[in-house]
């Protein structure tokens, strides 16, 4: 029974993680279609701060998860 327990806690841990996954993509999409209207508009600032601050860091976030193992 503990074996059975464990293999659902793992399929459960992994469906969680490819949940995130999915979330952090699309919200990476999202920001680069904001970063193209910021460009597009002459926000630059924003522009700025998509590209250099929070695009970099989901990236980096989404990269962990895809690499880590399920606990």
């Amino acid at each position: 029974m503990l074996g059975a327990d464990y293999i659902n806690n793992q399929k459960n841990a992994a469906e969680i993680k490819a949940a995130i996954v999915v979330a952090l993509k699309i919200k990476l999409t999202q920001l680069r279609d904001e970063l193209a209207v910021a460009i597009t508009t002459g926000s630059y600032q924003r522009a700025g701060e998509l590209a250099y601050g929070r695009i970099p860091e989901l990236e980096k976030e989404l990269k962990a998860i895809e690499t880590s193992q399920p606990v």
